[in-house]
Protein backbone atom coordinates (compact mmCIF):
# COMPACT_ATOMS: atom_id res chain seq x y z
CA UNK A 1 0.00 0.00 0.00
CA UNK A 2 1.33 3.64 -0.39
CA UNK A 3 0.56 6.70 -2.16
CA UNK A 4 -2.06 6.89 -4.94
CA UNK A 5 -2.08 8.64 -8.49
CA UNK A 6 0.46 10.66 -9.37
CA UNK A 7 3.15 10.50 -6.37
CA UNK A 8 6.42 10.82 -7.20
CA UNK A 9 8.89 12.00 -5.21
CA UNK A 10 13.17 11.64 -5.54
CA UNK A 11 13.75 13.41 -1.95
CA UNK A 12 12.01 12.57 1.02
CA UNK A 13 11.52 11.20 4.76
CA UNK A 14 9.08 9.16 5.34
CA UNK A 15 7.97 7.61 9.10
CA UNK A 16 5.38 5.05 10.57
CA UNK A 17 4.95 3.11 13.97
CA UNK A 18 5.35 -1.10 14.06
CA UNK A 19 4.58 -3.52 15.63
CA UNK A 20 5.91 -7.33 15.06
CA UNK A 21 3.77 -10.07 16.05
CA UNK A 22 4.30 -13.60 16.19
CA UNK A 23 1.36 -15.18 15.71
CA UNK A 24 1.51 -17.28 12.35
CA UNK A 25 5.36 -15.93 11.71
CA UNK A 26 7.24 -19.15 10.51
CA UNK A 27 10.95 -17.47 10.83
CA UNK A 28 10.64 -13.42 10.03
CA UNK A 29 8.55 -10.35 9.21
CA UNK A 30 9.99 -7.42 7.68
CA UNK A 31 8.33 -4.52 6.87
CA UNK A 32 9.53 -1.18 4.92
CA UNK A 33 9.45 1.06 1.94
CA UNK A 34 10.29 0.96 -1.69
CA UNK A 35 10.58 3.58 -3.55
CA UNK A 36 12.11 5.46 -6.64
CA UNK A 37 9.69 3.03 -9.06
CA UNK A 38 9.01 3.49 -12.41
CA UNK A 39 5.62 1.66 -11.95
CA UNK A 40 2.73 1.69 -9.36
CA UNK A 41 3.38 -1.28 -8.73
CA UNK A 42 5.19 -3.26 -5.49
CA UNK A 43 8.88 -4.00 -5.40
CA UNK A 44 8.92 -6.09 -8.41
CA UNK A 45 8.29 -5.07 -12.06
CA UNK A 46 10.68 -1.94 -11.55
CA UNK A 47 13.85 -0.74 -11.18
CA UNK A 48 13.98 0.68 -7.76
CA UNK A 49 15.20 0.52 -3.87
CA UNK A 50 13.96 -0.96 -0.90
CA UNK A 51 14.73 -0.65 2.75
CA UNK A 52 13.22 -3.12 5.17
CA UNK A 53 13.18 -3.63 8.86
CA UNK A 54 13.65 -6.96 9.68
CA UNK A 55 12.45 -8.67 12.84
CA UNK A 56 12.63 -12.36 13.41
CA UNK A 57 10.65 -14.29 15.66
CA UNK A 58 13.16 -15.74 18.04
CA UNK A 59 14.75 -12.22 18.67
CA UNK A 60 13.86 -9.01 20.58
CA UNK A 61 15.89 -6.77 17.84
CA UNK A 62 14.95 -5.60 14.85
CA UNK A 63 17.63 -5.24 11.72
CA UNK A 64 18.18 -3.47 8.64
CA UNK A 65 18.41 -4.16 5.10
CA UNK A 66 18.93 -2.87 1.82
CA UNK A 67 17.74 -3.91 -1.30
CA UNK A 68 17.69 -3.14 -5.34
CA UNK A 69 15.39 -4.43 -8.06
CA UNK A 70 17.09 -4.70 -11.55
CA UNK A 71 14.84 -4.07 -14.39
CA UNK A 72 11.93 -6.62 -12.73
CA UNK A 73 13.80 -8.96 -11.15
CA UNK A 74 13.92 -10.49 -7.07
CA UNK A 75 15.35 -8.19 -4.65
CA UNK A 76 18.93 -7.81 -4.42
CA UNK A 77 20.61 -7.75 -0.97
CA UNK A 78 23.45 -4.83 -1.80
CA UNK A 79 24.79 -6.33 2.15
CA UNK A 80 25.89 -9.40 -0.46
CA UNK A 81 26.63 -7.75 -3.66
CA UNK A 82 29.33 -5.00 -2.51
CA UNK A 83 31.39 -6.37 -4.91
CA UNK A 84 29.60 -5.50 -7.75
CA UNK A 85 29.47 -1.71 -7.07
CA UNK A 86 32.89 -0.60 -6.06
CA UNK A 87 33.15 2.50 -4.40
CA UNK A 88 29.86 3.25 -5.73
CA UNK A 89 28.55 1.60 -2.89
CA UNK A 90 28.96 2.11 0.81
CA UNK A 91 26.87 0.61 3.31
CA UNK A 92 26.74 -0.25 7.21
CA UNK A 93 24.00 -1.93 8.61
CA UNK A 94 23.49 -2.98 12.53
CA UNK A 95 21.02 -4.61 14.93
CA UNK A 96 18.45 -2.58 17.34
CA UNK A 97 17.75 -4.60 20.43
CA UNK A 98 13.85 -2.74 21.33
CA UNK A 99 13.58 -1.70 25.14
CA UNK A 100 11.19 -4.20 26.93
CA UNK A 101 11.63 -6.59 23.72
CA UNK A 102 10.93 -10.41 24.38
CA UNK A 103 12.02 -13.21 22.07
CA UNK A 104 8.87 -15.41 20.98
CA UNK A 105 6.68 -12.35 21.85
CA UNK A 106 5.10 -9.38 20.40
CA UNK A 107 7.47 -5.87 20.09
CA UNK A 108 6.18 -2.76 21.73
CA UNK A 109 5.58 -0.37 18.87
CA UNK A 110 9.16 0.32 17.05
CA UNK A 111 9.11 3.93 14.61
CA UNK A 112 10.82 3.31 11.43
CA UNK A 113 12.36 6.60 9.61
CA UNK A 114 14.05 6.46 6.41
CA UNK A 115 15.98 9.95 5.30
CA UNK A 116 16.32 10.11 1.51
CA UNK A 117 18.44 12.59 -0.04
CA UNK A 118 20.35 12.12 -3.61
CA UNK A 119 22.29 9.04 -3.62
CA UNK A 120 22.31 8.69 0.54
CA UNK A 121 20.07 6.62 2.31
CA UNK A 122 19.58 6.32 6.40
CA UNK A 123 17.24 4.12 8.04
CA UNK A 124 15.98 4.35 11.82
CA UNK A 125 14.99 2.38 14.13
CA UNK A 126 13.87 4.88 17.23
CA UNK A 127 16.32 7.34 16.35
CA UNK A 128 19.32 4.44 16.27
CA UNK A 129 20.30 4.24 12.81
CA UNK A 130 20.50 0.63 11.41
CA UNK A 131 21.31 1.18 7.59
CA UNK A 132 23.72 4.08 6.28
CA UNK A 133 24.01 3.82 2.54
CA UNK A 134 25.31 5.27 -0.26
CA UNK A 135 24.76 4.15 -3.96
CA UNK A 136 26.10 6.24 -6.49
CA UNK A 137 24.17 4.32 -9.60
CA UNK A 138 22.70 6.82 -12.28
CA UNK A 139 19.49 4.55 -12.81
CA UNK A 140 18.14 4.75 -9.37
CA UNK A 141 18.66 8.59 -9.64
CA UNK A 142 15.03 10.22 -10.19
CA UNK A 143 11.77 10.84 -9.33
CA UNK A 144 9.93 7.80 -8.27
CA UNK A 145 6.90 6.07 -6.52
CA UNK A 146 6.99 4.73 -3.10
CA UNK A 147 4.58 2.07 -1.64
CA UNK A 148 4.43 0.58 2.12
CA UNK A 149 5.30 -3.19 1.83
CA UNK A 150 5.54 -6.30 3.76
CA UNK A 151 6.36 -10.47 3.16
CA UNK A 152 5.64 -12.96 5.21
CA UNK A 153 5.04 -10.84 8.39
CA UNK A 154 2.85 -10.59 11.18
CA UNK A 155 2.54 -6.34 11.62
CA UNK A 156 0.21 -3.94 12.73
CA UNK A 157 1.25 -0.11 10.98
CA UNK A 158 0.00 3.44 12.46
CA UNK A 159 1.44 6.94 11.98
CA UNK A 160 2.50 6.97 8.28
CA UNK A 161 3.61 10.29 7.20
CA UNK A 162 5.58 10.96 3.86
CA UNK A 163 7.59 14.48 3.97
CA UNK A 164 8.62 15.98 0.82
CA UNK A 165 11.99 17.57 0.67
CA UNK A 166 11.81 18.22 -3.44
CA UNK A 167 12.53 21.82 -4.82
CA UNK A 168 11.30 21.16 -7.81
CA UNK A 169 8.28 19.36 -9.42
CA UNK A 170 9.17 15.83 -11.38
CA UNK A 171 8.96 15.95 -15.17
CA UNK A 172 5.95 15.25 -17.28
CA UNK A 173 5.92 11.96 -19.02
CA UNK A 174 6.19 12.37 -23.24
CA UNK A 175 4.28 10.80 -25.37
CA UNK A 176 5.50 8.56 -27.83
CA UNK A 177 6.29 8.96 -31.18
CA UNK A 178 3.17 8.61 -33.49
CA UNK A 179 3.56 5.49 -35.84
CA UNK A 180 4.59 6.06 -39.85
CA UNK A 181 1.77 3.58 -41.48
CA UNK A 182 1.90 2.12 -44.77
CA UNK A 183 0.09 -0.14 -46.69
CA UNK A 184 1.67 -3.17 -48.16
CA UNK A 185 -0.07 -4.07 -51.21
CA UNK A 186 1.70 -7.28 -51.96
CA UNK A 187 0.37 -8.90 -48.16
CA UNK A 188 -2.93 -6.91 -47.68
CA UNK A 189 -1.60 -5.55 -44.39
CA UNK A 190 -0.81 -1.98 -42.62
CA UNK A 191 2.38 -2.11 -41.58
CA UNK A 192 4.76 0.43 -39.11
CA UNK A 193 8.10 1.22 -37.84
CA UNK A 194 8.47 0.08 -34.23
CA UNK A 195 8.38 2.67 -31.99
CA UNK A 196 10.83 2.62 -28.93
CA UNK A 197 9.62 2.76 -26.13
CA UNK A 198 6.15 0.96 -26.96
CA UNK A 199 5.36 -2.66 -25.43
CA UNK A 200 2.35 -2.86 -27.95
CA UNK A 201 -0.05 -1.14 -30.39
CA UNK A 202 -3.66 -0.47 -30.78
CA UNK A 203 -4.93 -0.20 -34.08
CA UNK A 204 -7.95 1.43 -34.89
CA UNK A 205 -10.23 0.06 -38.01
CA UNK A 206 -13.26 2.86 -38.50
CA UNK A 207 -16.38 3.38 -36.05
CA UNK A 208 -14.22 2.39 -32.91
CA UNK A 209 -13.10 -1.24 -33.62
CA UNK A 210 -10.14 -1.71 -31.86
CA UNK A 211 -6.85 -4.51 -31.66
CA UNK A 212 -4.38 -4.11 -29.24
CA UNK A 213 -1.04 -6.35 -31.44
CA UNK A 214 2.34 -7.09 -30.51
CA UNK A 215 3.59 -6.68 -34.07
CA UNK A 216 4.33 -4.12 -36.22
CA UNK A 217 1.47 -5.02 -38.63
CA UNK A 218 -1.95 -5.55 -38.84
CA UNK A 219 -3.50 -7.73 -41.62
CA UNK A 220 -6.78 -6.34 -43.43
CA UNK A 221 -7.08 -9.75 -45.14
CA UNK A 222 -10.41 -10.55 -43.26
CA UNK A 223 -12.21 -7.08 -43.96
CA UNK A 224 -16.11 -7.05 -45.34
CA UNK A 225 -16.77 -5.40 -48.55
CA UNK A 226 -16.66 -1.69 -47.08
CA UNK A 227 -14.45 1.80 -46.60
CA UNK A 228 -12.29 1.61 -43.47
CA UNK A 229 -9.99 4.93 -42.25
CA UNK A 230 -7.60 3.18 -40.15
CA UNK A 231 -4.97 4.59 -37.37
CA UNK A 232 -2.50 3.55 -34.98
CA UNK A 233 -1.58 4.11 -31.89
CA UNK A 234 2.02 3.38 -29.93
CA UNK A 235 1.31 2.22 -26.36
CA UNK A 236 3.66 3.07 -23.68
CA UNK A 237 5.60 0.37 -22.00
CA UNK A 238 7.04 2.66 -19.12
CA UNK A 239 4.36 4.86 -18.21
CA UNK A 240 6.87 6.73 -15.98
CA UNK A 241 8.73 8.01 -18.70
CA UNK A 242 6.35 8.33 -21.37
CA UNK A 243 2.21 8.04 -22.58
CA UNK A 244 0.81 6.63 -25.17
CA UNK A 245 1.34 8.74 -28.57
CA UNK A 246 -1.36 10.35 -30.20
CA UNK A 247 -2.87 8.54 -33.41
CA UNK A 248 -0.49 7.90 -36.67
CA UNK A 249 -1.87 9.23 -40.19
CA UNK A 250 -4.93 7.84 -41.30
CA UNK A 251 -4.92 5.11 -44.34
CA UNK A 252 -8.03 4.60 -46.30
CA UNK A 253 -8.60 1.36 -47.17
CA UNK A 254 -11.41 0.17 -49.59
CA UNK A 255 -12.50 -3.40 -50.12
CA UNK A 256 -14.74 -3.57 -53.59
CA UNK A 257 -16.77 -7.19 -55.29
CA UNK A 258 -16.06 -7.70 -58.55
CA UNK A 259 -19.60 -9.16 -60.06
CA UNK A 260 -18.83 -9.15 -63.35
CA UNK A 261 -18.07 -12.67 -64.45
CA UNK A 262 -15.65 -13.60 -67.14
CA UNK A 263 -17.27 -14.30 -70.35
CA UNK A 264 -16.92 -18.47 -71.07
CA UNK A 265 -18.20 -19.84 -74.03
CA UNK A 266 -19.57 -22.73 -71.61
CA UNK A 267 -21.67 -20.90 -69.11
CA UNK A 268 -23.11 -18.78 -71.95
CA UNK A 269 -23.76 -21.24 -74.58
CA UNK A 270 -26.85 -24.04 -74.61
CA UNK A 271 -25.95 -25.89 -71.42
CA UNK A 272 -27.57 -28.92 -73.75
CA UNK A 273 -29.51 -30.13 -70.28
CA UNK A 274 -26.71 -31.64 -68.91
CA UNK A 275 -26.72 -31.52 -65.19
CA UNK A 276 -23.03 -32.13 -64.82
CA UNK A 277 -22.21 -29.20 -66.83
CA UNK A 278 -25.29 -26.58 -65.15
CA UNK A 279 -23.16 -27.69 -62.06
CA UNK A 280 -19.44 -26.76 -63.47
CA UNK A 281 -20.90 -23.28 -65.11
CA UNK A 282 -22.40 -22.68 -61.69
CA UNK A 283 -19.85 -22.46 -59.40
CA UNK A 284 -17.59 -20.82 -62.22
CA UNK A 285 -19.46 -18.04 -61.86
CA UNK A 286 -19.98 -17.94 -57.71
CA UNK A 287 -15.98 -18.20 -58.08
CA UNK A 288 -15.68 -15.45 -60.48
CA UNK A 289 -18.68 -13.06 -57.89
CA UNK A 290 -16.60 -13.86 -54.79
CA UNK A 291 -13.64 -12.16 -55.97
CA UNK A 292 -12.58 -8.51 -54.31
CA UNK A 293 -11.19 -5.92 -55.53
CA UNK A 294 -9.05 -4.09 -52.89
CA UNK A 295 -8.06 -0.12 -53.24
CA UNK A 296 -5.62 1.22 -51.01
CA UNK A 297 -4.51 4.76 -50.04
CA UNK A 298 -2.96 6.70 -46.93
CA UNK A 299 -3.84 10.00 -46.42
CA UNK A 300 -3.25 12.58 -44.07
CA UNK A 301 -4.81 13.18 -40.87
CA UNK A 302 -6.47 16.24 -40.15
Amino acid sequence: MGPGDDFRVKNFTVTFKVKFLTEGVIECSWVGISFRKRAQSHYTGTNNLLFTLQRYADSAAVTGHTYAVFDGGEPIDLNNSRELYGDKLTLTQSQYSVPSGAAGADLPWVEYRLDVEDNTYKLYADDTLVSDCTFNITKYDYFGYMSLNCCTANVLIDDFLVEVKDTTLPPEPQPLAAPEVTVNEESGRIEWQEVKGAYAYKVIVSAGDEKTVYTNYFSLEDLAVGEYDIMVIALAEDTFEHTDSQPSETAHYVVSSDVEPEQTGGCNSSLDGTPLMLLVCLAAVAGVAAKRVLGRRTDKKI
